[in-house]
């Protein structure tokens, strides 16, 4: 058996094997936890990233908490039994160990063991780490007493009884079979028989390459054939496949060989291992795109962000941060605080660093950052601690944000204030008004000291509570404040208003808070036309609701008269209870079920694009082939299209993906779109629609083109509007009510897609259907 799958390396995380969530994961951890063997794997600094629980016992001390291995080096928890040991050659080359015998470092337990390891690389050939197992060199067991029980305890089969391991190959999830030296399959466990829903007699004795494991990839059956090859020879493999299960569903396989020796050391057996990794491979390319994405993002980031482990040495830095420090990452990355640091003139990090560390929690600091280039910056340092998975404390991450054009614009600012035709105020540091420009009286008409200072008698802090905590606390905490919008009591004129203040705090020489100054204006006009505009914004929506409930409710109160109306005509036309034996009569029949039949239809629409502004359509989505959704069009449209003289043509290919739409629906859009386009284009002309998939992002085109009228640019945005026409005038050709477009173009967007029109008068029209490319259902590789 060989330990599992390989994943990111991350030293101070705990193996996921341990994990307790139910998972496969899971089950692997407590299925190693079980077995006699040690497994192991590392990463390409020889730093443990998995141990089974009783390796980690076998090595540790009493009392050592579980996962202390993880991110320990291999060759030094490990060492060559002897000095002139080939393990330890082989160990530094990165090659293979093959039942090498190496010992327990340290003083104390002279444990010796025999490892068998292979490396593993990625497609490139670059070494990524070591799989592999280990077992302890014991003495032989001292004889049973005289009066024990032969086998152990009664009842339960001895620790070398082969039922155990029968029992375990008949029950494990996990996928074994047993081969020749030849490769041919001598013994498959149950559940991997279940896999493929095979009985073992069909696949006993077969090349194992020619089994339906593998045969769905020539490919892959070459791979195998190699691997084989080498596990006869006595090398260890390990690889990821695909194969497909009973259902025909493709999953990925963890499959490793491991040749077994004869007493003679010749390779008798191999045994074949798969374990499921499609779940975990899913996983992995989630946790690897996040970690892509977060690093995108701090080097994107145009503020420095660092982090420092418990010793004070870098573990993180990004390129912002190389920047301000002019060194490339490898020259910060490992180093020590004390050699590569940000030159401060009024704060020391390594002080603030140790208080924190110290402390807990989080802090924020200004200071003066020298660069690398010389200049000096204002900026404002954001610290917090990071903990490992106990909860201990086991650094800190740093952001450093560049205020000084925030200063400079605060600067600006003041001045701008000075000059401003709006108030000027001030307040002590008790936040007592002790300065207002006679302006603000004079624009609101309210006494000063009731209206402006912070706790006038005419302020309302009951609107906007959280507004004015928040307000409260920046004028509590010193921090400059900008447009803060409050309301007045209603003053003598019964008029409540609204004022937007901006301040910053006011420090003497020696740094002490002497209270704010800043500006004032009266906004009232401005926040009564905002909601004036908010009123108007709601009533609008509200009536646009009530129109479409009302077409809705019309609509539904239609159809029943309508449905009669055209089962009556039918019957008649039918001669159910009688022929009609006046021909009139009979054409007038014909005629109330046509024009019965057209209003529906237009019912229909009406109802569909009221139900779409409403937002009450649902979709019924299934995977459609394009083939029968087309033809199905097709055979709507071809009355109408021979009544006007047209023959139009479908253009599919074969090999396109099934598409997950409703049905129903797609083709309700590209109904219209064709009735349109036959409607539209003169008796000999053509009419065609086509599907493909763009190369370019894979979505997925429906185009319906036509040599008709066309339409002016002008034309084709009034064609999308519900219930217009392009030709409104009373003695217009063409029938319809202008629905046909509108509600495709819904349709198409209720499915995450676009409807466009490339069109011109006299030179026909195209309106192309686009739908996004995961809607398409692609066939599983084979």
């Amino acid at each position: 058996m060989t330990p599992p799958p390989s994943r990111p390396t991350c030293p101070a995380a705990a193996s996921p094997l341990s994990s307790t969530d139910g998972g496969a994961p899971s089950r692997l951890g407590r299925l190693f936890a079980l077995m006699e063997g040690w497994y192991f794997e590392t990463d390409a600094q020889l730093r443990l990233t998995f141990l089974s629980d009783r390796a980690e016992g076998g090595l540790g001390a009493d009392g050592q908490r579980s996962g202390w291995a993880i991110g320990q080096r291999l060759d030094r928890l490990l060492i060559a039994d002897t000095r002139d040991d080939p393990a330890e050659r082989l160990l530094a080359g990165r090659l293979p160990l093959d039942r090498a015998v190496l010992r327990k470092s340290g003083h104390g337990d002279p444990l010796r063991l025999v490892v068998s390891a292979a490396p593993r690389v990625d497609g490139n050939g670059t070494f990524l780490g070591y799989d592999g197992t280990a077992r302890p060199l014991r003495a032989a067991p001292p004889p049973p007493p005289a009066d024990a029980p032969p086998g152990g305890t009664p009842g339960t089969p001895a620790a070398d009884d082969p039922r155990w391991l029968e029992a375990m190959f008949q029950h494990s999830f996990q996928f074994y079979g047993l081969l020749d030296a030849e490769g041919r399959l001598l013994a498959a466990s149950p559940s991997s028989l279940a896999f493929i829903g095979r009985a073992f007699a069909e696949v006993h004795l077969k090349p194992f390459w020619e089994t339906p494991w593998w045969t769905h990839s020539p490919t892959e059956q070459a791979r195998l054939r190699e691997a084989i090859k080498g596990a006869a020879q006595g090398r260890f493999a390990r690889f990821e496949t695909s194969h497909r299960d009973a259902q025909g569903e493709t999953r990925f396989l963890d499959v490793s060989l491991t040749p077994i020796h004869d007493e003679r050391g010749q390779v008798g057996l191999i045994v074949a291992e798969g374990r499921d990794v499609s779940e975990l491979r899913l996983a992995r390319q989630a946790l690897l795109k996040n970690i892509q994405f977060l690093n995108a993002l701090s080097d994107t980031a145009l503020t420095p962000i660092f982090a420092l482990d418990g010793q004070g040495h870098y573990s993180f830095c990004n390129e912002a941060f190389q920047l301000m420090i002019g060194r490339p990452a490898h020259e910060i990355l490992g180093h020590s605080m004390y050699e590569v640091s940000p030159r401060m003139v009024t704060q020391s990090p390594h002080a603030s660093f140790h208080d924190l560390l110290h402390s807990g929690g989080t802090q924020r600091y200004q200071a003066v950052l020298v660069y690398s280039d010389g200049s000096r910056r204002d900026v404002v340092v954001a610290q917090a601690v990071y903990q490992d998975e106990t909860g201990a404390t086991d650094g800190v991450v740093s952001l450093i944000t560049d205020i000084t054009d925030l200063k400079e614009a605060q600067k600006r600012a003041e001045d701008f204030a000075a000059a401003s035709s709006d108030w000027l105020w001030q307040t002590d540091a008790d936040n007592r008004l002790v300065f207002i420009s006679e302006k603000a009286a004079e624009l609101t008409g309210l006494l000063s000291e009731d209206a402006f200072a912070p706790d006038g008698p005419l302020i309302d802090q009951d609107w906007d509570q959280e507004g004015w905590r928040q307000h409260m606390d920046d004028m509590a905490a010193r921090r400059p404040f900008k447009d803060f919008v409050y309301r007045t009591r209603p003053g003598s004129d019964g008029v409540s208003r609204f004022i937007r203040v901006s301040g910053v705090p006011l420090f003497d020489r020696h740094g002490l808070f002497c209270g704010y100054r800043g500006t004032g204006s009266d906004i009232t006009a401005q926040m009564q036309a905002a909601e004036d505009l908010r009123a108007a914004m709601r009533a609008a929506e509200a009536a646009n609701r009530t129109k479409s409930e009302f077409l809705a409710t019309m609509s539904h109160e239609l159809r029943t008269p309508l449905n009669a109306i055209i089962g009556f005509s039918e019957t008649m036309a039918m001669g159910v209870f009688g022929q009609v034996s006046n021909p009139a009569y009979r054409g007038y029949v014909n005629d109330i079920k046509a024009s019965g039949e057209h209003l529906l239809t237009l019912v229909n629409d009406i109802l569909d694009v009221s139900r779409v502004e409403i937002g009450e359509i649902e979709l019924f989505e299934e995977d459609v082939a394009l083939a029968d959704l087309t033809g199905s069009v097709l055979r709507l449209v071809q009355p109408r299209a021979r009544q006007a003289g047209i023959v139009p043509t479908i253009t599919v290919p074969v090999d396109l993906p099934r598409l997950r739409c409703d049905q129903t629906r797609i083709k309700q859009a590209l109904t219209n779109l064709l009735i349109n386009a036959v409607k539209f284009t003169p008796s000999g002309g053509s009419v065609g629609l086509s599907a493909w998939r763009d190369e370019a992002d894979g979505t997925l085109v429906m185009e319906v083109a036509d040599s008709g009228i066309g339409m002016s640019p002008e034309q084709a945005q009034r064609a999308l509007k519900p219930f217009a026409q392009v030709d409104s005038s009373l003695a217009r050709k063409y029938e319809g009510a202008g629905l046909g477009l509108p509600l495709a173009k819904s349709l198409t967007e209720l499915h995450g897609g676009t409807l466009s029109i490339d069109s011109a008068e006299g030179q026909g029209t195209r309106v192309r259907l686009t739908l996004p490319a995961e809607r398409l259902v692609m066939s599983p590789a084979g």
